[in-house]
């Protein structure tokens, strides 16, 4: 069951969107759920990796300082007097958020449409949908003799029908090939994405996050957040620069 925790995408398109592991992908996204839902839009998102409880105060450190990482604010003791009504102010706006968010570590595509048609009962639509992250949902059902590119591939075509079966956008975050660590040119590309080339065939648009200092930890970029489309069916190839 979905809780909500403080509760126009509407594409009917599959977005992936990767990079390794501990690069920012999980906060990068929860922003745009947040985002999204502040705009009206009703968001799931779908945590595999974390609990309910540290993504509530991953979304508290977002709304309440931004540019505060969420083990300060809530590290015992590290709380300033001046977090204190930027925090209560936080907790107001996210519980009238439209965001809904599951943390069962194990679920299917199945589950995952069950969860969603619950939410469209409550809310009458379901704008966006955040998968974190795909590599870990569960196949619905194991083929004899199928291996695991073939079952990503069947959760990417899943995923995209759920886009279209509800109407909404589905982010899916992925994680990257590892061998992108050996090579000197770090960014993305499509042919990183891990475990399926699915990826390319399902997702309308895919993007690559990178970060500089993330490597190289003497850079001059540091703070520097850079989303590359790899893949768009509504646009062109560009790269944008954010600073987190």
């Amino acid at each position: 069951m979905l809780s909500r925790v403080f509760s126009k995408f509407t594409n009917r398109h599959f977005t992936a969107k990767s990079d390794r592991g501990g690069i920012g992908k999980s906060t990068w996204a929860l922003d745009i759920g947040i985002r999204a839902a502040a705009s009206g839009l009703t968001t799931a998102y779908f945590a595999l990796e974390m609990s309910a409880s540290q993504m509530v105060k991953k979304t508290l450190s977002r709304l309440a300082a931004p540019h505060v990482p969420a083990d300060l604010l809530f590290k015992h003791n590290a709380l300033r007097e001046s977090h204190w009504n930027p925090l209560a102010q936080a907790c107001a706006e996210a519980m009238a958020l439209p965001f809904w968010l599951n943390d069962n570590p194990v679920i299917t595509t199945s589950q995952i449409k069950g969860d969603l048609q619950d939410i469209q009962a409550r809310c009458g639509s379901v704008s966006l949908v955040i998968m974190d992250y795909v590599q870990l949902i569960e196949p619905m059902r194991r083929e004899r003799g199928e291996n695991r590119v073939q079952e990503i591939d069947s959760i990417l075509k899943q995923l995209r029908a759920i886009a279209k079966q509800f109407n909404c956008a589905v982010l899916g975050l992925a994680q990257l090939k590892r061998e992108v660590d050996s090579r000197s040119e770090k960014r993305p590309t499509k042919a990183d994405f891990r475990e399926s080339g699915g990826f390319e065939q399902e997702a309308a648009v895919m993007l690559g996050l990178y970060r500089e200092d993330y490597y190289d930890k003497q850079t001059t970029q540091k703070g520097i957040f850079e989303v590359s489309v790899l893949k768009s069916r509504f646009s062109s190839e560009t790269t944008v620069n954010k600073i987190v």
